[in-house]
């Protein structure tokens, strides 16, 4: 068969297309944030590799070419416009922002530059300089450089997914790419396995919404889909009772970032108009933003229930001692010591300088106090459950009694005619049985601080991780 060669399609100002093509998508991929690295990878690329040295010596002997070239040390997005009116371009804007194009980039840049020679005139090009040499070498360099920065990325997005996973999160990819490109991407970020299936806008189109629901249960990716279609995968997981967060930069993002429960809108790429239906704005458009946002609103949550474990629980100390030395008067040796008949075990301003002093400034401590166990190894709470629960209850309830029984027994140390009789202790002064009660619970409190920091780990578990507790 006979074979026809097309001539190079011609850009408006001498370049090749398909070179402009190419340099436009490496550094619309790239830019802004690794400009720097880049130019770092692009020197270290071409002092690795001779033939590289050499393209870029003959790209430097044309103007034209050099500007090229400059666009892809000083990267710019405007060339964008000009690859989506070629023949082939690829849009890979699954949630990451730059980070999932350069595997399209990867993927793409062998159909830019096909294997048939375009020729390059003198006049155009100033020094008879052959394109075909100079599309490989770019090529080359394109793929070396998009690699080496997409395992960089990978790598990191790939441990975000991990964590996300750790902490109960299930991660799902849902883009316009094509499937296999969404398969490959999401495989090698650990979202799904090699293999697993992608359903397809069509497929999502043909199910109804039972077996929409069935499908969601089971697929973690989805790809060439609509906007009516990540409407109705959001609708799919919020029937099942799971809070769904739902990430987006482009306008037919908006009304599913809407409908999720938490709206996340890239802040570099995103529109304004995604940013508007969004509930929160990610600054760096990093996946990896998202766990450690989840990381420290779990480590706030867990300090306010700290918060609440020590006040309930040091309150109730208080409580009980009181109230238990009311009712045990006669039996501790508080009994007959009053011509009213009642005798508290502390006075009115002993309680009040705890509640000043023991009890506020720990609890101020505890608000900034650092995670003292694994935050990310739980799954998530459910929104039904209570922030004081039954265990919590039960906690405080102990702690109280056990605060309230180590005062009155110190009490009843320092009376004579309790319980307990100590010689060389017992003494018919109650200020001085008062004084060492309120010693023995300030104490009692002060190591609650430690003790209500978590309810699984040691108290003595990173004893010195918040100086504000020592302070």
């Amino acid at each position: 068969m006979k074979r026809t060669s097309l001539p190079a399609p011609r850009s408006r100002k001498g370049v090749p297309l398909r070179l402009a093509l190419t340099l436009g998508l490496l550094s619309a991929a790239l830019a802004p944030a690794h400009a720097t690295g880049l130019q770092e990878a692009f020197e270290a690329a071409q002092h690795n590799d001779p033939s590289l040295q050499a393209a870029r010596q003959q790209v430097d002997t044309s103007r034209e070419l050099r500007r090229a070239a400059r666009g892809v040390l000083r990267p710019s997005v405007a060339a964008v416009a000009t690859a989506g009116k070629g023949r082939l371009h690829t849009n890979m804007k699954a949630p990451g922002s730059y980070h999932n194009q350069l595997a399209g980039l990867v993927l793409s840049i062998p159909l830019y530059l096909p294997q048939e020679r375009a020729r390059v005139s003198q006049a155009e090009v100033g020094e008879r300089l052959a394109f075909s040499q100079l599309a490989q070498s770019l090529q080359q360099l394109a793929t070396q450089v998009a690699s080496s920065y997409f395992a960089v990325l990978q790598a990191q997005d790939a441990v975000a997914v991990a964590e996300a996973h750790r902490a109960g999160i299930r991660v799902l990819m849902i883009t316009g790419d094509h499937p296999d490109t969404a398969g490959r991407i999401a495989a090698d970020l650990g979202i799904a396995e090699r293999g697993a299936r992608v359903l397809t806008g069509r497929e999502l189109s043909a199910m109804d919404d039972d077996a929409l629901a069935g499908a969601v249960a089971r697929t973690n990716v989805y790809a060439r889909v609509a906007p009516e279609h990540k409407m109705r995968i959001v609708g799919a997981l919020k029937s099942q009772g799971h809070t769904v967060s739902m990430t987006g930069d482009g306008v037919n993002d908006a009304p599913a970032l809407r409908a999720a429960d938490i709206g996340v809108a890239m802040g570099v790429t995103g529109t304004q108009v995604t940013k508007e239906a969004a509930a929160m704005v990610l600054a760096d458009d990093n996946f990896a933003t998202i766990v450690d946002a989840v990381r420290e609103g779990r480590r706030i949550f867990d300090n306010i229930k700290k918060f609440l474990r020590f006040l309930l629980s040091s309150n109730m100390g208080e409580v009980l001692t009181v109230f238990g030395g009311v009712v045990l008067a006669g039996v501790i040796g508080l009994s007959g010591r009053s011509s009213s008949g009642v005798v508290l075990p502390l006075l009115a301003t002993q309680i009040l300088w705890i509640n000043l002093v023991t009890d506020s400034a720990p609890a101020l401590a505890m608000g900034v106090d650092p995670s003292v166990e694994d935050v990310m190894g739980r799954p998530p709470r459910k929104p039904t459950d209570r922030v004081i629960d039954a265990t919590m209850w039960s906690g405080v309830l102990l702690i109280g009694a056990v605060m309230a029984v180590s005062t009155l027994a110190v009490l009843d140390v320092f009376l004579p005619g309790g319980l307990i009789d100590i010689a060389g202790l017992s003494t018919d002064d109650l200020p001085t049985a008062r004084t060492a009660a309120f010693s023995t619970l300030v104490l009692a409190q002060l190591f609650n601080t430690l003790n209500s920091r978590s309810e699984t780990v040691s108290a003595f578990s990173h004893l010195f991780v918040n100086k504000w507790l020592w302070g």
